[in-house]
């Protein structure tokens, strides 16, 4: 069947004999308020009618640019992380009836390209980022625009060269520096670090206060007991491989692991169970974050706290749209709560 040719304003202006302006007036509930006649408001609107014209609500809203729109960015939706920040930035947001805008670019550069470009199309009141895959240039072009930008939660390594940006972060640092002690303070003395390089302050944070710990207990870092794999090739094969690699290390093999967050934490216990291996008792095993699904996979962790990211990186959001030339700020949110769970021997 072939598909029906769709019919333009263009098309109802030249049917009904109207200048195009006169017809847009009557379709969006403007022809009195413009003064255009009754009986002309009818004769267009039958006509309308009559050849199944619909308007572009879509296209018109981008005109009106519409002050409400405030994007949400984020690189994925795995692990409950984006589910529980969203949603607590909602709560702040719609007292002031502004409506998050969800959107994710799954690690795609060029997916987060158009989300860009349809970010500034839009002319949305705000941008939450929480990405891995932008560059200082796009984020530039957000503020440069003047619409305000809030990094959430990880942030890009250099985004301190983006003009206006604002962020909201976990201190992950002083958390990290909680997990590790931990696993010293049950007298494990051979830690292992196994982490991803997403290219954030957080994984330099996170690597740092392991090595200061471990430092600070009198202990050794082995070089081959770092395991710092590139975002592209982190994937469950490549953890158990490197369980694989710790454990043939013999009397050297690690008694304990800090994973840099709860989904690498997960994949590695995953792995030690398949090889055998025994948690807490040969190895035990932290992350960082709880996710929801730690408490079923008895892995301990330090809580991330997400609500309070939500609600704090709403709270600037709103003060820099209020106060557009207010200066944009940098808040850490200090949470060092630990989940003791089966891993650590809780």
């Amino acid at each position: 069947m072939r598909k029906r040719k769709t019919t333009t304003l263009y098309d109802l202006a030249q049917h009904v004999g109207y200048a195009k302006s006169t017809v847009s007036y009557v379709m969006n509930g403007k022809g009195s308020e413009m003064g255009v006649a009754q009986k002309t408001i009818g004769k267009i609107k039958t006509a309308a009618k009559e050849l199944g014209y619909v308007p572009n609500y879509w296209a018109s809203s981008l005109a009106r640019r519409p002050p409400g729109i405030v994007s949400v960015l984020l690189h994925g939706l795995s692990g409950d992380w984006g589910d529980h920040v969203v949603s607590s930035l909602s709560r702040v947001l719609k007292k002031k009836s502004y409506t998050p805008f969800l959107a994710v670019d799954w690690d795609d550069p060029e997916l987060f390209e158009q989300e860009m470009s349809t970010i500034l199309q839009r002319q949305d009141a705000g941008v939450f980022c929480h990405s891995f895959v932008g560059t200082v240039e796009q984020y530039a072009r957000i503020t440069d625009s003047g619409i305000p930008l809030v990094f959430l939660g990880d942030i890009p390594e250099g985004f301190e060269r983006v003009p206006g940006a604002g962020s909201v972060a976990w201190d992950d640092g002083r958390a990290a520096r909680r997990a590790v002690e931990h696993l010293a303070g049950i007298g494990r003395k051979k830690i292992a670090f196994v982490g991803v390089d997403h290219g954030l302050l957080s994984d330099r944070h996170r690597y740092a206060a392991y090595e200061q710990v471990v430092a600070e207990a009198g202990q050794p870092i082995k070089e081959e007991w770092k395991v710092f794999l590139k975002r592209e090739s982190f994937s469950y094969t490549s953890i158990r491989e490197n369980m694989i690699r710790l454990s043939a290390l013999g009397e050297e093999a690690p008694d304990a692991i800090f994973a840099m967050n709860d989904a690498i934490g997960m994949n590695v216990l995953l792995a030690l169970k398949e090889l055998g291996i025994r948690v807490p008792d040969d190895i035990a095993v932290i992350g960082m974050g709880d996710l929801p699904l730690c408490q079923f996979a008895e892995l301990s962790t330090v809580k991330e706290p997400l609500e309070q990211l939500g609600e704090t990186a709403a709270l600037m959001m709103l003060e820099r749209i209020e106060c557009p030339s207010k200066e944009a700020q940098h808040r850490k949110i200090c949470s060092n709560e630990l989940a003791i769970r089966q891993s650590t021997g809780g």
